[in-house]
């Protein structure tokens, strides 16, 4: 992840028109044109949630999948790593 205190710039193509309708849009906000499409992914970005957060809620509800101890899958799944990867556990 990002740091949230970092800032990179951003080449991207966009059509003519596109351009002078953010122009137009900052000139009336008297926000530059970065600072409109910084707005804009904000925007957007808290429209859209975290992905990854929103597909953990539920995944070992009971009804979702059949009853399975998380404990005793996860140490399933690690077996197969140590049998695969030769991991030597003490």
């Amino acid at each position: 992840m990002a740091d949230a205190n970092i800032c990179m710039r951003v080449p991207i193509d966009l059509k003519g028109e596109d351009v002078a309708a953010l122009d137009a849009q900052a000139r009336r906000e008297g926000v530059s044109r970065a600072a409109l499409m910084r707005q804009a992914i904000a925007e957007f970005l808290g429209r859209i949630g975290s992905p990854d957060q929103d597909a953990g809620f539920g995944a070992w509800k009971r009804g979702a999948r059949p009853a399975i101890d998380g404990l005793a899958y996860q140490e399933k799944l690690r077996r197969g790593w140590r049998r695969r990867f030769s991991i030597r556990t003490c």
